[in-house]
């Protein structure tokens, strides 16, 4: 029993210092470099070059940084010129990019974007009791729903009929078609899942039959070059999404959302 407890302190203890030079690592990648101290140790390495107030993923080759174009060709035209800073972090394969440039006048702006939307949806949550659930709005909303399928749709001005089949929701207040608003997306969402299960059911499985083959080829491609590109073209098609999501907000919404 004590060899196992002993075990299990040094198995514990290993995985501590791993996380302690992960953390160490994931730190020292994240963190911007001067050209004037440095420049990147190897070459073709990507980095995240900060150029002219913004950030660009780029290739650092031949004391050079290069913008990413999709292929492993450096030309003058892909040359980014201005390079003050530069990350050591991998932009192909890392999800997080820094939030903020280098220096304080970039973190100084990026707290104050904070503090602004902050305080902007603070604003909305005290606001005059007037704006509140009560609130009457001058073109009523209207909205279209089947009570046997379930059905929401949006619906044309209040003088119009309802669809057959359909009954006519008026929404009065801005509450009752912030309510409405929030059915109708639910039921899109829900329209849109059952879609994608059936295009996954077609499209999953010739996905796989390309990945497959896509395999295949590196596996038995000339050069490294070659091998490095299907590389990235899985790496690509890994990342595209297989389906999409839509979402349909009130113009009102939309504005104090900020979408």
């Amino acid at each position: 029993m004590d060899d196992a407890l002993r075990s299990l302190e040094l198995e514990i203890k290993a995985l501590k210092q791993q996380r302690k030079k992960e953390r160490a690592e994931k730190k020292v990648q994240s963190t911007w470099v001067a050209v004037k101290r440095s420049f990147p140790s190897l070459d073709t390495q990507r980095v995240i070059a900060w150029s002219n107030e913004e950030m660009i993923p780029c290739w650092y080759s031949n004391e050079k940084f290069y913008s990413f174009d999709g292929t492993w060709f450096f030309t003058n035209k892909e040359r980014v010129e201005n390079v003050t800073h530069w990350m050591p972090k991998d932009w192909m394969y890392a999800q997080d990019w820094p939030l903020y440039g280098p220096g304080l006048k970039n973190w100084v702006r990026y707290q104050w974007l904070r503090f602004t939307e902050g305080a902007s949806g603070m604003m909305r949550d005290f606001r005059p009791k007037g704006w509140g659930k009560n609130a009457q709005i001058s073109k009523k909303v209207v909205y279209f729903k089947n009570d046997k399928t379930g059905e929401i749709r949006m619906g044309l001005p209040e003088h119009f009929p309802a669809s057959q089949g359909f009954h006519k929701v008026v929404c009065n207040t801005a509450h009752e078609a912030e309510v409405w608003s929030d059915r109708l997306r639910q039921f899109n969402l829900s329209k849109e899942n059952r879609l994608n299960e059936k295009r996954e059911q077609i499209e999953g499985a010739q996905r796989d039959e390309i990945r497959k083959h896509m395999h295949h080829v590196m596996a038995h491609s000339r050069n490294n070059i070659n091998r490095e590109f299907v590389r990235r073209y899985l790496d690509k098609m890994d990342k595209i999404p297989s389906h999409t999501v839509r979402e349909e907000y009130l113009h009102s919404e939309a504005y104090e959302e900020r979408r």
